[in-house]
């Protein structure tokens, strides 16, 4: 079993959309979309990864700390 963390691609999109139709009972998933969307301008700050399981996507991580070191 292997976990790991690549950066969120435009190619992720829709998956993450899918996601969020799961997520919405909990979240607010207007803001998570304008944040994933905003990811190369008001929200560039925050890095967006997803976690993945034996590269299957499994989430998202978004850490408030610098990861330089993932990759």
């Amino acid at each position: 079993m292997s976990i790991a963390f690549r950066p969120f691609l435009e190619a992720d999109m829709p998956m993450f959309e899918r996601w969020l139709h799961v997520a919405a009972r909990h979240r607010h998933p207007d803001e998570w979309l304008a944040e994933i969307q905003g990811r190369e301008d008001k929200w560039s700050w925050i890095h967006h990864f997803i976690a993945e399981l034996d590269k299957t996507p499994i989430g998202l991580g978004a850490p408030a700390f610098d990861m330089e070191w993932v990759g």
